[in-house]
């Protein structure tokens, strides 16, 4: 996926920011998990006003949900003091990017600071196929022994 990223797109076209947040924070509303984080990854400033920042970040507190903020591009083009307020505000950090590699490192990042177990059923289908080789040989086995018996027989 971060292989898609296109850095220094911000300022062309609309970022809705607040909204982005106010409705991922939506999508805790059913979960059962203890760790709730979401990952805003933004290139730009929020410019849609659709959505109040109070309103967002009150519905992220409410779910109990930390947001991790990584602003990307070039300084200009996003609202760093808007980005570490999210995630100070929600007990998570923030982080600037400008390549694909921080990208990823901030990610490991976050992956260290998050650990949490994870109980995970696991079934392994086992399937054999050693019956098919075994009723093969007995096959060739009868037959062997058959031709053998009928050709002492008709000597």
């Amino acid at each position: 996926m971060l292989d898609n990223i296109e850095i220094g797109v911000a300022g062309r076209r609309k970022t809705a920011l607040y909204e982005a947040l106010f409705l991922s924070s939506k999508l805790f509303n059913n979960s059962k998990s203890k760790e709730r984080i979401a990952i805003l990854l933004t290139d730009g400033k929020d410019n849609t006003d659709s959505v109040p920042l109070d309103m967002a970040l009150e519905r992220a507190k409410d779910n109990k949900i930390k947001v991790y903020t990584v602003a990307v591009g070039d300084k200009r083009d996003y609202n760093a003091q808007v980005l570490k307020y999210i995630a100070k505000s929600t007990g998570a950090k923030f982080f600037s990017a400008n390549s694909r590699e921080s990208i990823q490192n901030i990610y490991k990042q976050i992956n260290q600071l998050e650990k949490s177990k994870i109980n995970i059923s696991k079934y392994d289908k086992k399937t054999y196929y050693f019956h098919y080789p075994l009723g093969l040989a007995l096959v060739l086995l009868l037959i062997y022994f058959w031709r053998k018996n009928t050709w002492v027989l008709n000597k």
